[in-house]
C-alpha cells in the first residue's frame, strides 16, 4: 500500500501522513509487517513530526512510533 492523506478538524488541528516505505502484509500474518508512515500533526501554529514503523517483514504485533527524538515500541491490537 502506498499513498498519503490529510485530515483536519474545526478545532484548528490537522494530521498529514505519507507512506514513505510501502506497507506490506502477508496473507498469513494478522498485522502489517513492513513499511513506514511519516506524519505531521499540527495544532494552530505548532507542528509535531513523527513516524510509525511496522518493521522489515517479521510477522509480529510490534511497531515503533517515533515523535521527535523519542521512540517507543508499541503492541498492535
Amino acid at each position: 500500500v502506498t499513498g498519503n492523506y490529510n485530515i483536519s478538524s474545526s478545532y484548528g488541528d490537522s494530521l498529514a501522513a505519507m507512506i514513505t516505505t510501502p506497507l506490506e502484509k502477508k496473507v498469513s500474518c494478522r498485522y502489517v509487517d513492513k513499511g513506514v508512515i511519516s506524519f505531521t500533526y499540527t495544532k494552530n501554529t505548532v507542528s509535531l513530526k513523527g513516524s510509525l514503523d511496522y518493521g522489515t517483514g517479521t510477522c509480529d504485533n510490534l511497531a515503533e512510533v517515533t515523535i521527535g527524538s523519542f521512540t517507543q515500541t508499541i503492541i498492535l491490537k
